[in-house]
């Protein structure tokens, strides 16, 4: 019996170890940089003066929330489930004047990305889907355009690709790109008048994570 149980408490130990190395779980968070695209929009009509809309200078967010992975000898899966802002800038220019804004528009997202990478020593390389659901948004493009409205998705697909590098086994770096794959939102609306804009996603991540 006591051999049996010295067994069984080894190969409890050998799988227990097993796991640790193929299963992990932990927590990341980091800064985001984030751009809209859209083509510059002329002569939106308002009561109180015309306005184009340009592109302008990224937005800076952050990310935060729980990652895991799965390793299969140099190849991993890493899903991670991550609470996101992001958004970006537009500069507001008076038709006639030379008054300009430069004006925030802001999602508030819950992302899941789910990464395939392989492992190159400490070093890593990971590409996969990510969707994203918006929980909130708030644009100060309303406090000069007051009846603008903008059509945008409950839930959006993109991607991320990136590298990483793994220091003591447990903690990490992270530098990735995302893209869109579809739009938050693909027009604007001023008192009835539709314009072309493009609200697809693009944003560099930095984070950090440590896994337990």
């Amino acid at each position: 019996m006591k051999k049996f149980t010295l067994i069984y408490l080894l190969a409890l130990g050998m799988v227990a170890g097993l796991n640790a190395q193929v299963l992990s779980f932990g927590v990341k968070g980091g800064l985001n940089y984030s751009k809209m695209k859209f083509d510059n929009i002329s002569n939106i009509t308002t009561t109180a003066a015309n306005y184009n809309l340009m592109e302008d200078e990224s937005f800076q967010g952050f990310h935060i929330g729980v990652m895991g992975r799965l390793k299969v000898f140099n190849l991993f899966l890493q899903p991670e489930l991550l609470f996101n802002t992001t958004g970006g800038k537009v500069l507001v220019e008076e038709v006639g004047s030379s008054v300009k804004k430069v004006k925030q528009v802001k999602y508030n997202k819950l992302d899941l990305p789910v990464l395939l990478g392989m492992k190159i020593g400490p070093a890593r390389v990971n590409l996969g889907p990510v969707a994203s659901v918006t929980l909130s948004s708030n644009s100060e493009l309303g406090d000069i355009i007051p009846d603008i409205e903008t059509l945008s998705k409950g839930a959006t697909i993109g991607f991320q690709a990136g590298a990483g590098i793994d220091i003591f086994k447990k903690l990490t770096f992270d530098l990735r790109y995302e893209g869109g794959l579809s739009k938050l939102g693909d027009k604007l609306t001023v008192g009835g008048n539709d314009y072309a804009f493009d609200s697809r996603d693009r944003k560099f991540l930095v984070s950090v994570g440590f896994f337990f």
